[in-house]
């Protein structure tokens, strides 16, 4: 007991010293920290701290309140999907909540695009009369500018300018600059949407008044200017929903200008502006490619030597790193000088003459529109595999080309294949459709279409859509006969169809009276002759007279050549091939360059001088782009997306031109189309 009582009394001497402790209770929480941040332009941030305090216990008011900043936040990043489902999560807004709700759901749904629900939610706000004038004003701007109604817009907007401050004022000069650009008054956009990014609150908004002012001062050649303005609109990604979106496109406009339009004197303004880091790596690129053009390589090498130093992390470190090794090895090229290799005399001369003024006419529709000097060096092959290895060395050695047009034998395409690997220099034949022809190297390129995939092609539409199952099949004693019918025999027997005959004959033979004997007892479907047009114009008549006259003829791209087929075109009624090549459509660049070739050299457009055409507009495509030397130019190439005489195509891997083929038929004694057929682009 003596003992119970002395600690009560140690305990009750002690009180003074140890103090009270009240019982725990726990912070209510607020959403001070996430407004602050909000405010403070830490959009990412705050909107963290608003989900963190949603996860709590909460009064309804203050969870409503907590939503409403939620939304408010998710609108100033533009995810107004989002804004709008934070407010529908409030359901009925408490009164001193109303109008900032409204606000906020009627913007979203602006911006969103939903403009019907929109209108009618701005019309019950107006009813309501709890809307400050101001902001119901801007809304309705915002609305007008969505519908396109640029003046009314514009009017509002000069309203809010005038009689309002802060980010009110900012949200209607980005409304009217908006408007101005949508109607390329760029001067005056520039000049509003400068303000407006420099008054908004950061977000979308401000990336967006950012960005337009950069695309109005591109329109304005203020160039500088523009790089600058993209760098703001970057910047602000930070505070942007899905920001990868939109960081492609704001960088590759940055690029394009240093790469293209900015002088010597700018790029290295922007150099010192930004040094260490993007986009001064890309202007560093820029005026290395500069002073090569200008004649000053040394200067250029020094800067390119130490690219990898100063910008490690550059996407451009290992293309810097190529461009130095091509100056060390001399092997730049000179952008204004365009090679050629074909076969101008001897047997294939007709082939390479055609390449040569498809070339030719292409490279001079270039430098006409683009007031470029290309200078087309060309070089006769005379259908020799080892003449054309050595004019392609010539031609990268001695003449300093950048890319090479042809050669246009597959064999010889072969034999330059480990050449354009040395000197790191594209081919890009026109008409090398042989097998393998460009394996051994990623310089090595065709944008003709195999043999075996026209040959497959025409047989695919013969079996699987004509339905024709018993085939007869000529063929040339050449290496592209051989190729062309043993692919259309293949495709056919795997289709269900049945090779009944087969016969080859020597090239240039006249008389097929005994070849065709016995065939007409067969009574084929169809008969596939796998040549040119010149020696279809003398089988065509040949099969008719031997009875056989039913048989459905089949062809390939070598058989359109309209002036050749014209004298048996009654003879060929019903016939089908494939063809890059057609020339029914007038508005069509094929049928352009057929009119401009038959009124200045009264030749009629083939194939190759298509093929050839749009390999040389390839090239000066890849040029215009900003491609200045061989490796460069390549890489241009391999992933470009071109719209030619042939059509809209590309390349695959392999350097394989992937474009659909023609089917061709002729009716009524014309050539006409029947459909597109898009084929596997094999190698």
């Amino acid at each position: 007991m003596r003992l119970v009582v002395l600690f009560v009394c140690i305990v009750i001497m002690l009180q003074p010293l140890i103090g009270c402790r009240k019982p725990f209770a726990p912070k209510a929480p607020t959403l001070d920290a996430a407004s602050a941040l909000y405010e403070a332009g830490e959009l990412g941030k705050a909107r963290d701290e608003v989900e963190r305090i949603v996860e709590k216990q909460l009064s309804p008011h203050l969870r409503a309140e907590a939503f409403l900043l939620d939304a408010k936040v998710l609108l100033a990043m533009g995810d107004f999907d989002g804004a709008i489902s934070a407010i529908e999560w409030i359901h009925e807004p408490p009164a001193d909540l109303k109008a900032d709700a409204d606000y906020i759901l009627a913007k979203s749904l602006i911006f969103s695009g939903h403009l019907d629900p929109a209108s009618r939610l701005l019309s019950s706000i107006e009813a309501s009369g709890q809307q400050d004038v101001m902001k119901l004003n801007l809304l309705k701007a915002f609305l007008a500018t969505r519908l396109h109604q640029c003046n009314e817009a514009i009017r509002m907007a000069d309203a809010i300018i005038s009689s309002s401050a802060g980010n009110l004022r900012a949200e209607g000069q980005f409304t009217k600059g908006f408007c101005l650009y949508e109607s390329r008054r760029f001067a005056e956009a520039f000049n509003l949407m400068t303000q407006a990014a420099n008054g908004l609150r950061p977000g979308y908004e401000r990336y967006v008044a950012a960005f337009i002012a950069a695309e109005a001062a591109g329109s304005l050649m203020r160039y500088t200017d523009s790089i600058l303005y993209y760098m703001i609109s970057l910047d602000e990604l930070r505070n942007v929903a899905k920001p990868d979106n939109f960081k492609a496109s704001v960088k590759s406009s940055i690029e394009r200008l240093l790469l293209s339009k900015l002088d010597r004197d700018q790029l290295r303004s922007i150099i010192n502006q930004f040094r260490g880091r993007f986009p001064a790596d890309i202007a560093t690129f820029a005026l290395a490619r500069r002073l090569i053009r200008d004649g000053e390589q040394s200067k250029a090498k020094k800067m390119l030597a130490s690219f990898a130093t100063q910008f490690p992390q550059s996407e451009l470190a290992s293309k810097a790193a190529d461009f130095h090794r091509m100056i060390v090895m001399g092997m730049l090229g000179d952008p204004g000088r365009i090679g050629l290799i074909a076969p101008l005399s001897g047997d294939l001369s007709d082939f390479g003459q055609q390449v040569l003024l498809g070339a030719k006419m292409a490279i001079s529709d270039y430098c006409a529109a683009s007031e470029a000097s290309v200078s087309l060096i060309v070089r006769d092959s005379r259908g020799d595999p080892d003449v054309a290895a050595e004019a392609f060395i010539d031609l990268a050695e001695n003449e300093k080309v950048i890319a090479v047009i042809g050669p246009v034998l597959s064999k010889s395409l072969r034999g330059i294949s480990a050449l354009a690997t040395e000197y790191r220099m594209l081919a890009l034949s026109p008409s090398a459709c042989g097998a393998g022809a460009t394996e051994g190297s990623q310089y090595v390129f065709r944008n003709c279409v195999p043999l075996w995939t026209q040959a497959r092609a025409i047989s695919q539409f013969a079996v699987r859509r004509l339905h024709l199952l018993r085939i007869a099949v000529l063929m040339p004693e050449k290496r592209y006969g051989a190729q062309l019918a043993d692919s259309f025999i293949n495709e056919a027997e795997n289709a269900g169809a049945k090779i009944i005959f087969i016969k080859s004959y020597p090239p240039g033979e006249m008389d097929f009276r005994e070849r065709l004997s016995g065939l007409c007892e067969l009574e084929p479907d169809a008969i596939f002759i796998a040549d040119y047009a010149s020696q279809v114009s003398v089988i065509a008549p040949q099969i008719k007279y031997s009875n056989i006259h039913d048989a459905v003829l089949l062809g390939w791209d070598g058989w359109n050549s309209p002036s050749e087929l014209a004298p048996v075109l009654a003879q060929l009624e019903g016939a089908f091939f494939v063809s890059g090549l057609w020339l029914g459509n007038k508005a069509t660049k094929a049928n352009e360059l057929q009119q401009k070739l038959l009124s200045e050299y009264n030749v009629d457009c083939s194939p190759l001088i298509a093929q050839s055409y749009d390999a040389a507009s390839i090239v000066c495509t890849a040029l215009f782009r900003g491609a200045f030397y061989r490796q460069d130019l390549r890489d241009e190439v391999s992933w470009l997306r071109f719209r030619g005489v042939l059509g809209n195509y590309g390349f695959t891997a392999s350097g394989q031109a992937a474009r659909p083929l023609h089917v061709l038929t002729v009716a009524n004694g014309q050539i006409v189309k029947v459909c597109d057929i898009e084929v596997e682009q094999s190698r």
